[in-house]
Formats: C-alpha cells, sequence, structure tokens
C-alpha cells in the first residue's frame, strides 16, 4: 500500500514526502498515526522541516506543523518546501534558514566541560561554567561561556562570520570565527580577568573587551 507521508532524516533533522494525489485530511491523518507512534523515537528535538511531493498553501503548512506538534514532542522551527532535482539550491537554501533560526535559538550546558571532552552543536550555546584546556566547543552559532575560556573554542561553523565567542576570562588563542583563528592571525591573547569577545569582520579576527556597546552592537546585527 502506497504511504501518503513517508519520514526520512534530513539536514534540518526531518524530510516528508508528501502524496500529490490524495486529500490533505489524509495526509494528516497518516502523519497523526505515525506520530503517535514514533514518539519516543523522535524525542524533543527541535528541527526544521522539509516537505516535498506536492505544493502546500499556508493553511496546510500550518496544519502539518500543528499535526506534528500535538502528536509528538517535536518543536518545528520552520517548514521548508524542497523539490528534489534541485538538491544544492535546497541545501543552501536550508543552511541559511537554519543559521537564520539559530541566532533566534540556543542551548544552556550546566557546568565545566573537563579536558578530553568536545561539544558539538548546531544553535548558539551558552556555557555556564568553565571549559578547561584540552576541552572543546563547537557551534554553528555563537559561543558564550560564562566562565573561563581555556579550551577551544569554534564559533560559525558552519559559515557564518557574524557568529561570536564570548566569555569572562579568555585564557587561550586556540579560538576561531568561521575557521579564521586568532592563531592563525598571530594574535596571542595577553590573559587577564576582564570579559572579553571574540568575533571576526571581513575575514580579520581580532579580540575586544565586552563591553555594554558591544552587546547592542549583537543585538543589532541579530545574532541572538
Amino acid at each position: 500500500m502506497k504511504q501518503n507521508a513517508v519520514i526520512k532524516s534530513s539536514h534540518s533533522g526531518m524530510a516528508i514526502h508528501l502524496n500529490p494525489d490524495v486529500p490533505m485530511e489524509e495526509i494528516l491523518s497518516e502523519l497523526s498515526e505515525k506520530f503517535d507512534r514514533s514518539e519516543k523515537f523522535w524525542g524533543n528535538a527541535s528541527l526544521i522541516l522539509s516537505v516535498d511531493g506536492r505544493k502546500l498553501s499556508a493553511r496546510e503548512e500550518m496544519d502539518i506543523v500543528n499535526t506534528i506538534s500535538e502528536h509528538s514532542h517535536l518543536d518545528i522551527l520552520g517548514l521548508i518546501e524542497t523539490d528534489e532535482e534541485n538538491t544544492e539550491r535546497n541545501d543552501l537554501m536550508f543552511r541559511r534558514k537554519y543559521m537564520e533560526l539559530n541566532h533566534l535559538t540556543g542551548l544552556f550546558h550546566r557546568g565545566d566541560i573537563q579536558p578530553g571532552e568536545i561539544i558539538s552543536v548546531e544553535p548558539s550555546i551558552v556555557v555556564i561554567g568553565d571549559v578547561y584546556e584540552g576541552a572543546c566547543v563547537e557551534s554553528s552559532g555563537n559561543i558564550v561561556v560564562l566562565g573561563e575560556l581555556a579550551g577551544t573554542a569554534k564559533a560559525g561553523c558552519c559559515g557564518d562570520e557574524d557568529a561570536a565567542v564570548v566569555c569572562f576570562r579568555l585564557a587561550t588563542d586556540d579560538v576561531s570565527i568561521n575557521g579564521v583563528s586568532l592563531k592563525s592571525a598571530g594574535i596571542r591573547n595577553k590573559k587577564s580577568g576582564d570579559p572579553k569577545a571574540v568575533l571576526c569582520e571581513n575575514g580579520t579576527i581580532r579580540v575586544t573587551d565586552l563591553k555594554k556597546g558591544f552587546l547592542d552592537a549583537l543585538r543589532h546585527k541579530k545574532m541572538w
């Protein structure tokens, strides 16, 4: 029997192929049953949903998102319609959309990150604790360390030059934004007790004191 809604994993976390030849009510009914059965599998993830197979109205998009939300614990950040003939274009569109949404979302890590630990996430991340030497934090968005940053921090990993690394105390030069690092730029960090921010402008990386004006600039650039 042909499925009206085929659910698969994707770059965004989930892709659904829809049967174009049946009423939307049948698709919504099948989605309800499938997400009731797979509720534990998907868990509490936040993701962007990509859909292909048929052209959707704004109302139909809303019905699909609402159906998934009602029958799972998923947080649908957005819906993107795609078509299989333009995979490269769709992938670029997804990355742009995902980075845009990452500015509005983020994760919290409570506790220190110990030597040998690697934390790699898509959204921006706030570490409530220290990042020890030998530890690594990677994010496609921003990295904020509410403590000492002595390990490795890699922000903007998916091509976001507007990302930033912010910390209460910077004790390392192993910091990079979109692949541009303090080390490669020849910047030797001088340890101090003042809060610092690392940012990249036109391919040039720099360290600046964390002041009120800088936080205002972050808000105006919609980095969160």
